[in-house]
């Protein structure tokens, strides 16, 4: 009842005068009331110097939720940043709103409410307060209207009787209570040959004594984003002063608004409640709003707190967003820190798996089997690929001086090297395959290509005592690997090996357990960058 009232006397429609600030967007919403069949002018909020300095600002018009808006008619139209009806009509009842923009910088947009009524006065757009014995003078602000007409003609009413006051300005002094009351600036004038009239009626309220605080103020919430969830019940406070008298009570409004509408539109209602409470002699209102479900639809709209009193009015904003379901975000939580686990537990594997098992072999020697029980000869069968035989000068010095001091000298491993242990005729295929079979690896030392050997496609076995290729004993080489099933270990000593001239089965290999590469270094063999090297190779040798 109390609203109703308050919306009668004219403090406006629920929103009148409300500043939000979003991103790079500002919005401003106010409410204006006229009589339809008069001219009226909605004017955006903007000085008008400016639009005269700024060629090139932009305006533009819409109406409810940006339907577009035709200017251009007889009856309505754009002039300057204003909206002008000739005259306005019941249908024109509605949200407006104007945008502004200049060049690259942010948009401005300006929100306004039309009430379109019946009778001879329209509704309070404004509401001015003065004290007792005072002096004010209401003025009427129909600038547009004198350039259109400079011969208009302007007589005042109060509550919709006619006063004898004439001209734009009204003086009250020595105000008494009678004195209160709605008072219409009506103006009379021609335009295009047409008689028209325009109405503005202000809410002038004179008050027995000046109070310390003569405007509410929304103390909480004033802008807040709350996160709840879909389908959850939601509870939203706010708490607004509402003045100082004891009389505030029945006099104020504190209540709430869904996206610029009434919570008892909805279906069913959102519920409200109110209260007031006293505190160092100034009086607050209470209002809590209940949701029992959140849908959709309340995500991402204004909830306003609206607190009105005959002073003044003032706005508080609450923006809902939706909020991710709490098992959902545990059981998300958990898979990303399982997830984090499994790839640390990988990456510590990966980095500390031959470290790992070269330790483990230096700890539990004792407990191995023999290593000759299995019955073979040699820890490893070492070969050297290339693909010319000038070329092979650092592969050499590997196979025949690096490889032995470390890997025999150092490790007591057992190597048969082709070029220092084969004698001419044990270069026979079943002799290769034979020695093959007695060794419990196979390592085969790949070099680059030599830029003057034109025969590329070869690639062969390195043999001190010859001077050309023997790709015999290639084909040889990887047919033992197969019958024998010994794991083949691949060495590269230069940057560059073209796998592609390598036959299937050592290409296999290559793609299953890739190959080590020997830097060259002088000193230590097995200092850096090389240490790695070796703990690799002594990962893939036997133990």
């Amino acid at each position: 009842m109390m609203r109703a009232l308050t919306y009668l006397l004219g403090t406006g429609f629920f929103l009148a005068s409300c500043t939000r600030a979003t991103g790079q967007q500002e919005a401003l919403l106010y409410t204006y009331h006229t009589v339809v069949g008069q001219f009226f002018q909605l004017e955006c909020d903007i000085n008008l110097s400016f639009v005269d300095t700024e060629r090139n600002l932009n305006i533009t018009w819409s109406r409810n939720n940006n339907q577009s808006l035709d200017v251009t008619t007889s009856r309505v139209r754009m002039w300057n940043v204003s909206l002008l009806f000739f005259p306005v009509e019941f249908s024109d009842s509605g949200f407006y709103t104007c945008k502004q923009s200049r060049g690259s910088f942010k948009r401005k947009e300006i929100k306004m409410f039309l009430s379109v009524e019946s009778g001879s006065c329209p509704g309070p757009s404004d509401t001015k307060t003065m004290q007792q014995g005072s002096t004010r003078t209401l003025t009427c602000r129909q600038e547009h209207v004198f350039t259109l007409d400079h011969s208009a003609e302007v007589s005042w009413l109060k509550d919709c009787t006619p006063m004898e006051q004439q001209g734009k300005f009204v003086r009250i002094s020595n105000a008494t209570s009678s004195n209160t009351g709605s008072y219409t600036c009506q103006i009379n004038f021609t335009f295009e040959g047409k008689t028209f009239t325009t109405s503005r009626s202000t809410l002038l309220i004179v008050q027995n004594a000046k109070p310390v605080l003569v405007e509410p103020k929304v103390i909480y919430p004033r802008e807040e984003t709350i996160q709840v969830e879909l389908g959850a019940k939601a509870e939203l406070n706010c708490t607004a002063f509402i003045g100082m008298r004891e009389s505030t009570e029945i006099e104020s409004s504190v209540y709430w608004t869904v996206n610029y509408s009434f919570v008892e539109f909805y279906t069913p209602p959102l519920n409200q409640s109110l209260q007031y409470v006293k505190k160092n002699s100034k009086f607050y209102g209470v209002s809590r709003l209940f949701i029992a479900e959140v849908h959709q639809e309340f995500f991402h709209v204004p909830f306003h707190c609206v607190v009105t009193t005959p002073m003044g009015r003032d706005l508080g904003l609450v923006w809902l967003s939706q909020a991710a379901n709490q098992r959902d975000y545990h059981a998300l939580v958990a898979i990303c820190v399982a997830v984090l686990v499994v790839v640390a537990a990988v990456v510590i594997y990966r980095m500390l798996k031959v470290d790992a098992v070269l330790a483990y072999r230096r700890l539990c020697c004792s407990a191995l089997t023999e290593r000759d029980a299995d019955g073979k000869l040699y820890d490893g069968y070492v070969s050297f690929l290339h693909e010319g035989v000038l070329s092979s000068s650092r592969a050499e010095e590997f196979c025949l001086q690096v490889l032995p001091e470390v890997l025999e000298v150092r490790h007591g491993y057992r190597l048969f090297i082709n070029g220092r242990d084969s004698l001419p005729e044990e270069g026979a295929p079943d002799i290769i395959t034979d020695t093959i079979s007695r060794s419990r690896r196979l390592i085969l030392v790949l070099s680059g290509q030599n830029q003057a050997d034109q025969d590329r496609e070869n690639l062969l076995l390195w043999d001190r005592n010859q001077n050309r290729p023997d790709l015999g004993q290639l084909t040889t080489l990887c047919e033992a690997m197969i019958q024998s099933g010994v794991q083949v270990i691949l060495l590269e000593t230069d940057k560059h090996i073209d796998y592609s001239l390598l036959p299937q089965p050592l290409r296999y290999a290559k793609q299953k357990h890739g190959a080590l590469r020997w830097r060259l270094n002088c000193g230590d063999p097995t200092a850096p960058p090389n240490s790695r090297f070796w703990k690799c190779l002594l990962y893939r040798m036997p133990p």
